[in-house]
């Protein structure tokens, strides 16, 4: 597959993609906001909004410290909008305020170990110097690439072979949004195709923030789904890294124990020589073979 295949920059998107872990849609924008009233509730996960010609920006803000999300916007969005909802979930809350419009969003859930929380990014296609230089001074805080709305978009065919595609792509383009869209389908997407390269994916992105994600993918009723989340660890590589393959040195099938041990090996370091010492003491002698001669090259004296 080739690496520079990628669509054109385009924000000229369907109304509403079905919501499969990244979520993407429009939001129509114009207009100056007059003061208006805000109310934003949060609590056990469900989220209660009521906003009057309230801006954009200042709603996406509220929503963000309430649910604790991760927000990084390519404009301030001054636009005011008028809505309100009750008891809806985050992700459906965040799907309700994009709803039919002209900016592209991308929603993250938070890792299963809690230790990456919900990121939500929104993209209008302006820069921040255009925003600034209209007389908005809300400070900018990310400036998204406009290759991602189509890619995007596109995790949301459903065709597994195009998701498995545009995974490939995003991995092609990498940054912070493309490894949280990588993330989110490596956990949950449906086809185990699409996971796996998902998973390739990330280690080639080397985000080390993604590592709770590929060690919960270690779990993936696949076998090829978790010797990918193997070697993406082996890629991104440090002491945690090595830590979470305790995870693959006890899966029950040996040839992956075993492609632990080799990557663990690839990993180096204290914990890699410490876990490749246990993995001396596996049932099957490949797993034994595996790890001694990865303790050979790890030890061997410079």
């Amino acid at each position: 597959m080739p690496a520079d295949r990628h669509p054109s920059p385009s924000f000229d998107l369907p109304r509403r993609l079905a919501a499969i872990g990244i979520s993407l849609v429009l939001l129509a924008g114009g207009g100056e906001a007059d003061e208006g009233a805000l109310r934003v509730e949060a609590a056990d996960g469900v989220v209660e909004v009521a906003a009057r010609n309230v801006p954009l920006g200042e709603l996406l803000r509220e929503l963000a410290r309430q649910c604790h999300l991760d927000l990084h916007l390519d404009a301030p969005l001054p636009e005011p909008i008028d809505l309100e909802f009750r008891a809806l979930s985050v992700q459906h809350a965040v799907e309700r305020i994009f709803q039919g419009g002209a900016h592209a969003y991308g929603y993250s859930r938070p890792s299963p170990g809690g230790d990456r929380r919900a990121t939500l990014w929104v993209f209008t296609g302006r820069s921040g110097d255009d925003a600034r230089s209209a007389g908005e001074a809300d400070r900018v805080t990310h400036q998204a690439d406009p290759r991602l709305a189509p890619l995007l978009a596109a995790l949301a065919e459903p065709d597994a072979e195009r998701r498995s595609d545009t995974v490939f792509r995003l991995a092609q383009l990498g940054g912070e949004m493309a490894a949280a869209a990588l993330a989110d389908r490596a956990l949950f997407d449906e086809e185990p195709a699409v996971r796996e390269e998902a998973l390739t994916g990330l280690g080639e992105i080397g985000d080390a923030n993604h590592l709770a994600t590929l060690e919960g993918a270690l779990l993936d009723p696949e076998m090829r789904v978790r010797e990918a989340a193997v070697w993406a660890l082996a890629e991104i590589g440090g002491d945690e890294a090595a830590w979470a393959l305790a995870t693959a040195l006890s899966d029950e099938d040996p040839s992956l124990r075993a492609e632990a041990a080799y990557a663990l090996g690839e990993i180096g370091g204290e914990g890699a020589v410490h876990l490749l010492e246990r993995a001396l003491a596996d049932e099957r002698q490949s797993v034994q073979e595996a790890a001694a001669e990865m303790l050979a090259e790890l030890t061997a004296p410079q």
